[in-house]
């Protein structure tokens, strides 16, 4: 970290810390100095949180990561995050800012890279805002912001902006992408926001390394009844064409609740396996279908049933037209697998050293098909309870691909010590079945860790 980073980051805290220094000074001080602390706490909020996680991964030798050369994966990785929110309400005004700090420690004993560590830190700012309210029924905001909706736990297919919910790892952030946003109220129950996406923020995408960024242009509204809930959506994305879906909730009764969520477009940007007898393997990844007229439809719906004991069951079905058929699966296994032998071979002779060199392409078009899926079909089961013992927050669920029969099976368990101090522990267990695509590098995945709220 350099010094312009130290420098903000010293800055940042030290605003963070101010309402405990000037509540100090009112305790021993005039009206007028209590006074100025409580005019400060009525325009700010401020809290920040502490969280120290460790992760342990099994990992599996997998083509896609021959002996963990590609991905370059660590056994251990131990994370300190500093995350204090600052949040400022003066008027039509209102304006915050999420500065993060991640102290990253890994150890390296698997393939390739055995025996290693590395360090890393990081600042930057994850979300920060300004929205102002101009009208009564009209809203403008400039925003770094994680943009999320709908009802389900693994996928939001009307979501143009973001594939991944957070929900199956809740203590990491989702980092935010940067928008601009408009939003008009003309009803009680009618919204209409519209946001475009100008920039990529802070999202890690190995992918920017090859395809660039392209802005994305949304218009949603919202319709909110006393127990029923429909916001239709319609995305543009540069270079691209346009996608309608939506999502919506439906409130049976007290216990149960109906949701779904879909889009659809024509035409898929993903990247597909074709054979090909010019190339040197065989087979090449290709983007073709995005030109096509055919109609790729994702669709989720599920339900959830909350028991009188607090329990929660979820159950989702997601089919994902855009995902690989068999043929198309087989044909991607086969690419993969001769590029993966490839990147193994000695450097001894020009052949092998021009067959090494070209697996890398292929192999990382493995990792960024630019599907958010691989197959089209998948089931999904979650159960949930809070407040258990008064201490235990507990959710299990198992996803399951129905096409190649993969699946992973989670654990998220966080117990509240007090008011200031929480511990965590996740679980993933994956399918380590060949040629499938949960039978990826990890076996398994543990996290433990623990959360502070400072104030």
């Amino acid at each position: 970290m350099n010094l312009f980073q130290r420098n903000t980051l010293v800055f940042f805290l030290t605003l963070c810390i101010m309402p405990l220094i000037s509540a100090s000074y009112a305790i021993d001080n005039d009206g007028a100095v209590e006074n100025l602390v409580n005019t400060f706490n009525d325009m700010f909020i401020v809290n920040t949180q502490v969280l120290n996680v460790l992760d342990f991964q099994d990992l599996n030798d997998v083509p896609e990561n021959p002996r963990n050369t590609f991905f370059k994966l660590p056994r251990f990785t131990n994370e300190v995050h500093i995350r204090p929110n600052i949040m400022f309400r003066k008027g039509i005004l209102r304006a915050g800012i999420k500065p993060r700090y991640i102290e990253t420690n890994s150890w390296f004993m698997d393939g390739a890279i055995d025996q290693g560590s590395k360090e890393n830190s990081k600042f930057f700012i994850n979300e920060c805002y300004a929205t102002l309210r101009v009208l009564p029924w009209l809203t403008l905001a400039a925003e770094r912001k994680n943009v999320q909706w709908g009802n389900g736990f693994i996928a939001s297919p009307s979501n143009p902006f973001f594939n991944d919910t957070g929900k199956t790892k809740p203590q990491e952030e989702i980092k935010g992408k940067d928008f601009f946003r408009i939003t008009l109220t003309p009803l009680d129950w009618l919204s209409i926001t519209g946001y475009a996406n100008l920039g990529r923020g802070e999202q890690d995408d190995p992918a920017m390394k090859i395809d660039k960024f392209r802005r994305t242009y949304a218009v949603k509204a919202n319709m909110t009844f006393d127990k029923f809930s429909f916001s239709p959506i319609i995305s543009y994305r540069e270079h691209d064409r346009v996608r309608a879906g939506g999502y919506g909730a439906w409130t049976v009764n007290d216990g149960l609740l109906l949701f779904w969520d879909w889009s659809f477009g024509f035409g898929s940007g993903g990247r597909y396996v074709y054979k090909d007898s010019d190339d040197i393997f065989g087979y090449v990844f290709d983007d073709r279908k995005k030109e096509q007229d055919t109609f790729y439809p994702e669709i989720l719906m599920g339900g959830s049933y909350t028991f009188k004991n607090g329990w929660t069951i979820n159950l989702e079905y997601l089919y994902y037209s855009p995902g690989y058929d068999s043929d198309e699966a087989r044909r991607y296994h086969k690419l993969v697998k001769t590029a993966s032998r490839a990147s193994l071979l000695e450097p001894n002779s020009a052949m092998n050293l021009a067959y090494k060199s070209y697996a890398s392409l292929p192999l990382y078009y493995a990792m960024e098909n630019k599907l958010d899926f691989m197959r089209e079909h998948y089931f999904m089961f979650y159960a949930k309870k809070d407040n258990i013992f008064d201490h235990l927050s507990l959710t299990i669920g198992w996803t399951q691909n129905v096409c190649d029969r993969s699946g992973y099976f989670l654990n998220l368990a966080e117990i509240t010590i007090n008011d200031r101090m929480s511990l965590i522990a996740n679980t993933f267990i994956y399918t380590t079945l060949a040629d499938t695509e949960y039978g990826n590098p990890f076996e398994f995945l543990q996290t433990v860790g623990v959360r502070i709220y400072l104030f």
